[in-house]
């Protein structure tokens, strides 16, 4: 990875976004971009507002077509599949303005999110797919968390709408309803780009994680004019608005293609069981909040379809939370299981006499302490690796193929290491529990010298 990666939190130096900006093509596209917007608010149907939009996403279209083509981006099938979904939009732009022109077609095309968000969803799903940290079981739950969420608000804000609008044609409603999917699944992987440590992304990756993110507000917009039958004329606003948040994040998907740290591979971040209290009481209030939309929206009697969607997402969003809360559980066990141990093993090596107890207390306890058929040596700093004792391994459990050994340093007067073998993969968590262990036994090998000094 480039030497000058950004720390952890960030996710753009400011030297990449201080040349992003003087870029001359996002500067004429953020200017197209601001214009396409004023002229808009002054009339929805100007042709000088679509090409301006038009111009800009074909700028980032081209850009991003251009760095695929020339430079080695970090997963550049992900890139040139988010080249193919700008493309797909900007041609969207101008159907849709030659539809105006010709037959004064002022409906969204339902074919907008399908040619978009495929691609899009293609993307995310590729840089989900090269990073190991995003493979989280939790991130996993907790992304199906938010798509279960998020598809019980949007089946009331618009599949209900459009499902109870009767002049709305079987594939229109198809159309909107594979839009809505696509839309979802889009919402669950960028949610686990989101959830993905910083560390684990270049510094580009996390600018397109806020272009996904301005394209599934877009989306949503869109979905609602679509279901609700509004035309632009009808809505004005919502359809400047989404026009707007899907040229801006075309530009920030450009920009990202362009960031120097574009190129540069991420640093493999373990990972860890995450008992993030903001995380968890956020997805928790998704989860109490979303069902109110559905209690809402059927208050109105003429809303009364799409009732077996909403209770297959409620039971599902149900059994999800309860497995997340299950997890955090099995969390809090291990680490009251691991101070339990500590404890014990604090205790015995305070009582030990002499090198050889400290040796055994340790072997004894590091299986119990890593929940893992386990063995541990104390060796001398100079001390060549061995070869895992596998009667001890065997007392605590199989291990057919233990893991490399696991060399930790005690710190003690005399130069001393621990050598662990583990049936198991050594977690972040275990990691820590050793290292305290290390502590204890090396205040208990200093007690001893001291002892020994002040005999002789």
């Amino acid at each position: 990875m480039a030497a000058d990666t950004p720390a952890v939190g960030s996710w753009l130096d400011v030297r990449s976004g201080a040349a992003l900006a003087r870029r001359p093509w996002f500067a004429s596209a953020a200017t197209l971009t601001l214009v396409a917007i004023v002229l808009d608010l002054t009339d929805s149907h100007s042709w000088p507002a679509l090409i301006a939009f038009v111009l800009a996403g074909a700028m980032a279209t081209v850009v991003v077509g251009v760095n695929v083509a020339t430079r080695p981006l970090w997963v550049r099938p992900a890139w040139l599949a988010l080249a193919v979904a700008l493309g797909a939009l900007t041609m969207a732009w101008w159907t849709a303005g030659v539809g105006l022109a010709v037959n004064h077609n002022t409906t969204p095309s339902p074919l907008l999110p399908l040619a978009v968000f495929g691609p899009l969803a293609l993307a995310a799903g590729l840089f989900v797919r090269a990073n190991r940290s995003s493979r989280d079981a939790s991130t996993v739950v907790d992304s199906l968390i938010v798509m279960a969420a998020g598809g019980i608000v949007l089946i009331g804000v618009a599949i209900e709408p459009m499902l109870a609008a009767s002049p709305t044609s079987s594939a229109h409603s198809a159309g909107v309803a594979l839009g809505l999917a696509l839309d979802l699944l889009l919402l669950s992987l960028a949610t686990r780009l989101w959830l993905t440590p910083s560390a684990a992304l270049n510094p580009a990756v996390r600018l397109v994680r806020w272009g996904l993110t301005l394209a599934i507000a877009a989306g949503v917009l869109q979905h609602v004019g679509m279901s609700r039958g509004l035309s632009t004329s009808d809505a004005p606003l919502l359809s400047i608005s989404a026009r707007a948040l899907f040229v801006v994040s075309a530009l920030l998907i450009g920009a990202a293609s362009s960031a120097p740290s574009a190129v540069d591979v991420p640093a493999v971040v373990p990972v860890t069981p995450s008992i993030n209290r903001t995380r968890v009481l956020t997805l928790l209030a998704l989860a109490l909040v979303s069902p109110l939309v559905i209690v809402v929206v059927h208050s109105s009697a003429e809303y009364q379809v799409g009732a077996g969607f909403v209770i297959s997402l409620m039971v599902l969003l149900g059994f999800l939370v309860a497995f997340r809360v299950a997890t955090l559980v099995d969390g809090y066990g291990d680490a009251l299981r691991r101070e339990r141990v500590l404890r014990v093993i604090g205790r015995e090596l305070s009582g030990a006499h002499d090198e050889d107890t400290i040796s055994q207390v340790i072997d004894e306890h590091v299986g119990e302490l890593l929940d893992a058929g386990a063995a541990a040596a104390v060796t001398s700093a100079d001390a060549q690796p061995g070869e895992p004792p596998a009667e001890t391994l065997l007392q605590h459990g199989p291990a057919d193929q233990p893991t490399p050994a696991l060399t930790l340093t005690i710190p003690s007067r005399t130069a001393r290491q621990l050598r662990v073998w583990s049936a198991a993969e050594y977690a972040p968590e275990d990691i820590s529990a050793l290292s305290a262990m290390c502590q204890s036994a090396g205040l208990a090998f200093d007690r001893l010298d001291l002892a020994r000094k002040l005999v002789d």
